[in-house]
Order: C-alpha cells, then structure tokens, then sequence
C-alpha cells in the first residue's frame, strides 16, 4: 500500500490522463481531433479530481492533530467462518443455476458458438436472473480472498470454487463479466503485499490484458469481420506487425474520448437530471421500462453507442452538465482517497480499496452498467470485510509515529 503503484493519483492517471494522453498520438484515422468544448471538459475533470485529493491531503492533515493514537492491525482473519461457508456456497449455486438457465434459454453457449457476438448480446433472460447470474464474479472474488485466510484442505476448496466461477463467466464472451472482477482480486493480492514489484505479478498481469484483447479478437473474427483488413484500414502511416499488436490495446484505451466527443457535439448537456447515470436502477422499477439503448436513442436523438467506453464524464455531463462534471469527478476523488486512507489504517479494507482503485483505472471505459455493478460491489465488498473479516492489534502507536502522505496515515 505504500508504493506509488497503489496511490489514488496514480489510477486516475493511468485511467483517465494517460488514455486522454494517447488520443493525441497520430495512430489511428478514428481517434484524435477532439472539438474545444470537449477538450476543456476533459481539462475540468482532471482539475476537480487533483482538487478532490488535494481535499483529502488536508482533511487528514487537519484530522492528524486531534488524533492522539492509532492502533497498529498487523493481522487479518476469517471469523463467522460457519456462516461464510453457507453464504458463500449458496451464492455460487444460484449464480451458476441463474447462468445456466440463461445459456439454456438461447439454447447455446456464446464463447463456443459460431456467433458469440451476437448472442453475447442476447443473453439477458431477465434483468433480475442475469444479475444473478454475473455476480458469480462477486462471489469467486471472495472465494479467493478467502482462501488466502485459510489453510489446508479449506484453501484448496475456495481456490477451486473461486477460479471455476470466474470460468463459467468467461463462458458468456463478455470481457466486463469475468474479467472485472479476476482485476480486482488481483489488485487485492497485489496490495496486500509489502511490495508490489515481482516477476510472478507482472506476468499474471501481462496475462490478464493479452486475454482481454484476444477475447475482443475472437468475437470479431467469430463474426466473421476482416479484423486485419479493417485495422489496416484504420492505421496512419505504414502498417507493422508492431502496430497490428497494438491496436486492439490502444483503441480500447481511447476510443471512449471519441464517443465522448460526439456526445459533447450532439448537444445532449444537463438534459436528463440523473436519469441517463441511475438508468440501470431506474430499469428496475415498477411498470414497464424500455431498454437503454431505445431509451438514449429517444431521449438524447443519438443513435450510436453512447453508453459503451463514453468514459466516466460522459454520464455526469449528460445528466447535469459541466457542474455535474466537476461536482461527480471531485466526489469520486474523495471517495477512493478515503478509501485508501481506510485500507492503510485497517487492513480488512484492501479488498474495498482494490475494488474502487479497478474502476478509476477503467474511467477511460465506465458507462451505466459498470456504475450500477460498481455500486453492488461496494455493497457487498463492504460487509463482507467488516462482517466476516476480525482484526488482531498487537498494539498502540502514538501519534508522532504516524506518517503521513498524500493526507493518508500509513498505518504499515
């Protein structure tokens, strides 16, 4: 928790600066020349999330002189470990019956169809089954947290439990389903190292990324697009193998700029007052409720997809304008530094920190459905670590001992 790699300014650097960075890199004909309107949005939300951590710095700071002690956690357990196996188990059999049933329903399973890319699409049973059914990710993820508390024969059941969920997930073609949450476990175990720097966690993380970029490669193929011709299309200047390797990565990192900028230059500012953002709650109240794509289409005029990668601006603009942008941004900017500050005092919180760290680092990609997972995650994440997570404190360390940075107390 104490290296660079784990600060707050660095995932939203890596998530949002960094992507933003590349767009003014001349690679690829579809991305770059971004209008002024969209440009100074950009520009706005990078200031209120320094700002929001800058907030932060001088909260604790302010906080540190009337803290006199703080209690060093140096050791983490499973307690309630009765009722975390009955929870955990019966979870795990509903999400898979509930994915199952799904897969049964279309009478296929996308990953082994010929048209993963279309079916992938049609998967949904019902909001209420398929939401059953992709927490499996959730509760794979506590598996295997779990299991690090465990020894023997109990951590080998959790280890196998929590990898064949996130399997049958894979099973859907769907990138977010599986791999969100396989991120944030590895973020969690990254974390809870004293060290972040190590040969074993680079390459899982090298690993983690080529399968998320060959996934996109085989839908694309499976349904039947000319992948390499239509990247070759699309490259400036001379094409490479190096640039053909490339390109699923750095598209994936910008192109949510561009749908961003046609968001901004299609009008669509303060129009919807928190609709457009809450719409996956909205969806599930009484009455009928139509589909997001009928429902930006109608509302907003558009008919592209500005709810996939319109980056985590996108929402609060639509919804509330510049303000909103400013407002919502600076937010989350203290959300994720409480965050931190939380998990370095207490280490029962990595797991929540891991969770919120993952989502500014795809800030280049949120749309609704990952707010709305994001949201359920928090939930759960949350209870889990103070319901079923006890700490030892082997003792008290005065408040001169404390060090501070970025406003955190670092209770390592």
């Amino acid at each position: 928790m104490n290296s660079v790699l784990a600060r707050p300014w660095f995932a939203f650097f890596l998530g949002f600066v960094f992507p933003y960075l590349l767009t003014k890199i001349d690679f690829v004909s579809t991305v770059g020349g971004m209008s002024e309107e969209t440009e100074a949005l950009i520009h706005l939300s990078i200031f209120a999330y320094s700002l929001g951590l800058l907030f932060c710095l001088g909260l604790r700071s302010c906080l540190a002189g009337f803290v006199l002690r703080k209690s060093l956690v140096v050791n983490v357990y499973i307690r309630q470990l009765t009722f975390l196996y009955v929870f955990l188990f019966a979870w795990f059999a509903l999400g898979v019956l509930c994915l199952f049933y799904e897969f049964y329903s279309m009478g296929a399973i996308p990953l082994f169809s010929g048209d993963v890319e279309e079916l992938r699409f049609k998967l949904q049973v019902s909001g209420a089954v398929h939401l059953i059914a992709i927490s499996l990710g959730i509760v794979s993820t506590l598996f295997l947290v779990s299991a690090s508390f465990l020894v023997g024969w109990r951590k080998l059941v959790f280890i196998f439990f929590g990898l064949m969920g996130f399997g049958f997930l894979a099973l859907t073609g769907n990138r977010s389903d599986s791999m969100l949450c396989m991120v944030v476990t590895f973020l969690y175990f990254l974390f809870s190292r004293k060290s972040v720097f190590g040969v074993k966690f680079f390459v899982i993380a090298f690993l983690m990324l080529s399968g998320f970029v060959l996934v996109k490669f085989y839908r694309e193929v499976s349904y039947g697009v000319d992948y390499l011709e239509m990247i070759e299309e699309q490259l400036t200047g001379e094409s490479s193998f190096l640039k053909f390797l490339l390109y699923p990565l750095y598209m994936t990192l910008t192109y949510g700029y561009m749908i961003l900028d046609r968001l901004v230059n299609a009008g669509v500012e303060a129009v919807e007052g928190g609709r457009y953002t809450f719409y996956a709650f909205y969806s599930l109240l009484p009455g009928a409720q139509v589909d997001f794509g009928t429902f930006k289409n109608e509302v907003l005029g558009i008919d592209f997809y500005a709810e996939l990668t319109s980056t985590v601006v996108s929402n609060f603009y639509v919804d509330f304008g510049s303000a909103g942008v400013f407002i919502g941004v600076f937010l989350l900017a203290v959300l994720l530094g409480w965050a931190y500050g939380k998990a370095k005092q207490d280490r029962r919180f990595i797991l929540l920190y891991a969770l919120l760290y993952f989502h500014t680092l795809i800030y280049f990609y949120m749309y609704i459905y990952v707010l709305f997972i994001a949201f359920i995650h928090v939930l759960v994440y949350f209870f889990y670590c103070k319901f079923f997570l006890g700490v030892e404190v082997l003792g008290e360390r005065s408040s001169s001992n404390v060090c501070c940075s970025a406003g955190l107390v670092q209770g390592e």
